[in-house]
């Protein structure tokens, strides 16, 4: 389904008067669309709470117990989309995004 044809559904539900629950994968506002669900909801009176998971970004480092950042070693991490919104072409790596890594 589209990402609009899930906020009306989201939105109908809620409406009628249902408990609608949302179940995500991971983390819902790492590269999920949990961020535009709670506002399109919010912006129509809809009270939305959310129970977030773990990323699998930070979820396969604990369990390799390899630390996304390390005192003296890496001081930020970066978490880069390989999708485009939309479905659309975008550059993902460009000298910007390359360039602030440490």
């Amino acid at each position: 389904r589209s990402q609009d044809e899930i906020h009306a559904l989201l939105l109908a539900f809620s409406e009628a008067g249902a408990r609608v629950i949302r179940l995500k994968g991971g983390d819902p506002y790492v590269f999920g669309r949990g961020g535009e669900e709670v506002a399109y909801l919010s912006a129509h009176g809809i009270t939305v709470h959310c129970v977030p998971g773990i990323t699998a970004a930070s979820g396969i480092c604990a369990e390799l117990g390899i630390p996304l950042t390390h005192r003296g070693v890496a001081t930020s991490c970066r978490f880069l989309t390989g999708h485009a919104r939309d479905g659309g072409e975008q550059e993902l790596l460009d000298s910007t995004v390359a360039g602030a890594a440490d």
